[in-house]
């Protein structure tokens, strides 16, 4: 019994054909590969999740983005956002500044955008968002969006094309108002436009675009009303235009801001 058991333990087993072998490997190879790839899927949603893109410009600074589903975002000067999509919603927070959204077209999946306690949202559209006063102002250029305030008494507001909604404004209801989209969306092609506006309106809006700011001094009327249009970043061009104009005097300071005063005299 002992020799016959040592005897077995000596014999090898047969080798597998050659055809067994290489349906093997290939099997090997084929189960490999789908554990890699499995592995990869995975890994890319834990690292989407964890570090979710976030898109910004410095002042005076714009940029263009394509979000994963194919929506385009431009952002204007001093603008921040962070994207995440998941469980089935395409959400994008407004973090600070103004952005103009082209959606794609999904309706299985709502694109959403928050900013502060503004949401917007829509299903395959064009509109702009921008955070201002604790709130936001949305103006919508094509499609339909609808737009909803936390703490408010209103449940949601929708919008038409050429409306704008702003919000976040104490003792003032939210309401849609008609808007003139060439000023309210100047801004995408490079200019800022004035229609009645303002001066120390229209004086913050030029600054939003330079670090060398326009100041208006006490003796300047401050709601004298303001027409035209002026190229973004160029804040030079709406001071000569002021002068020019008004008959205001432009002193330029030692950090490179230029104050405008009233006339001598």
């Amino acid at each position: 019994m002992r020799a016959i058991a040592h005897a077995a333990r000596q014999r090898r087993a047969p080798a597998p054909p050659p055809w067994h072998r290489n349906m093997l490997s290939k099997a090997r190879q084929r189960w490999a590969v789908g554990i890699a790839i499995t592995g990869l899927v995975a890994a890319s949603v834990i690292v989407w999740k964890l570090t979710a893109p976030t898109y910004s410009t410095d002042i005076g600074r714009q940029t263009v983005a394509e979000l994963p589903d194919g929506t385009r975002v431009r952002l204007n000067t001093d603008t921040a956002l962070k994207v995440r999509f998941d469980n089935g919603l395409r959400r994008v927070e407004l973090l600070r500044g103004q952005a103009f959204f082209d959606v794609a077209h999904d309706h299985a999946h709502p694109f959403v955008v928050v900013a502060g306690d503004t949401e917007v949202r829509a299903l395959g559209t064009r509109f702009d968002v921008r955070r201002a006063d604790g709130g936001a102002k949305v103006v919508l250029a094509e499609g339909k969006v609808a737009v909803t305030e936390r703490g408010s008494r209103s449940a949601a507001w929708t919008l038409e094309p050429g409306q704008t909604l702003t919000t976040g404004r104490r003792n003032v209801a939210p309401a849609p108002v008609p808007t003139d989209l060439a000023v309210a969306t100047g801004w995408t092609e490079g200019r800022v436009s004035f229609r009645a506006t303002p001066l120390e309106d229209a004086v913050d809006e030029i600054n939003r675009y330079s670090r060398d700011k326009v100041i208006l001094s006490a003796d300047v009327p401050a709601h004298t009303r303001v027409n035209g249009d002026f190229a973004i970043g160029k804040p030079m061009e709406f001071v000569t235009a002021m002068t020019t104009l008004y008959g205001l005097k432009a002193d330029r300071r030692l950090g490179g801001d230029i104050e405008l005063k009233a006339p001598e005299g």
